[in-house]
């Protein structure tokens, strides 16, 4: 099973989402949070079942999406994923190299 790590960019992320969120609908920014947190048991089990980012192209560099939200992760072997940013599908990431 693998280590699952959240950095300070993706909490503050998360942190971002929820406030948006909440303004219109406390319930719905509460689920969305859970979903995106639950994703860290599908990880811990397998790694790479993610999509490979496509800006990228990495094979370790990957994604999960829940409701319209991009969860970036990387994983270098099948013992730790760090997941990095979670970003709307809606804006593109820009420069991956400042993860």
């Amino acid at each position: 099973m693998a280590q699952v790590t959240w950095t300070i960019q993706s909490l503050d992320d998360l942190t971002a989402i929820a406030e948006f969120h909440e303004a219109s609908s406390p319930n719905y920014a509460t689920l969305l949070i859970k979903e995106i947190f639950a994703l860290e048991q599908q990880l811990k089990s397998f790694p790479a079942s993610g999509r490979i980012v496509p800006e990228a192209n990495i094979s370790t560099f990957r994604e999960l999406v829940v409701r319209g939200y991009r969860v970036i992760y990387a994983h270098i072997d099948y013992e730790q994923v760090n997941i990095l940013a979670v970003r709307s599908s809606r804006i593109p990431l820009g420069d991956l190299g400042a993860y």
